[in-house]
């Protein structure tokens, strides 16, 4: 043990996960290692699979959802969670180049996304309707947005992709959806959410 302990050092958990603390005396006498885990508040829904660059078989191998739709371009897939409308998968040359999750439009599961992202993802900003996010080891995007056409939605893409350009595929690939008027409404809504939460 510590000859001395200061009451006043914190550790705080940056997101969900688990780490190792490290500490020391000043003189390197003294050393000790402490495992702790950062659980998480939200399991609002399963992720879909973002390994970009990865083949339509690899994609469809790493997918436990029930296939509903199958192109050379895009993947759609049901899920049996009530908060999940669709899980989508564009492809390029064979290759995958973005994923969405579509989610129930509602408030509530517009606030609690809010809640899933900021545990597991740095808030990088927002533009043009668009909230982002950044994976913090893959430095890979997530955008979060209410679409007029898709609903509630979250874009996964490469840091190098446009979200405006992948919303865009997205609209002309996806058949199922239809323009809900009460989306701009949620848009606003989802406005106020992020902007008590980002500050």
């Amino acid at each position: 043990s510590f000859p001395t302990r200061r009451s006043s050092d914190l550790v705080s958990g940056v997101s969900i996960g688990t780490a190792t603390v490290k500490v020391s005396s000043s003189d390197g006498k003294y050393t000790d290692d402490c495992n702790f885990t950062v659980s998480s508040k939200s399991t609002l829904y399963k992720e879909p699979y973002t390994v970009f660059g990865s083949t339509i078989s690899t994609v469809k191998s790493n997918e436990t959802r029930t296939l509903s739709n199958s192109t050379t371009t895009g993947l759609l897939y049901t899920d049996t969670d009530p908060d999940v409308r669709y899980i989508m998968y564009l492809f390029e040359s064979g290759k995958l180049t973005s994923a969405a999750a579509l989610l129930t439009n509602t408030t509530s599961i517009a606030t609690e996304v809010t809640t899933f992202l900021l545990e597991r993802y740095k808030y990088s900003g927002t533009s043009g309707g668009y909230y982002f996010f950044t994976d913090r080891k893959s430095g890979n995007g997530i955008a979060l947005t209410v679409d007029a056409t898709l609903g509630l939605c979250l874009l996964y893409m490469p840091s190098t992709s446009s979200s405006s350009v992948q919303i865009q595929k997205l609209r002309k690939s996806n058949q199922t959806s239809t323009t809900n008027d009460s989306n701009e409404a949620l848009s606003s809504e989802l406005q106020k959410i992020m902007n008590q939460k980002a500050h």
